[in-house]
């Protein structure tokens, strides 16, 4: 689902 998807991504940028 983009939920899913939204979270990762944001993971990504913080840990980014």
């Amino acid at each position: 689902p983009a939920d899913i998807r939204a979270s990762l991504g944001k993971l990504g940028v913080l840990k980014a």
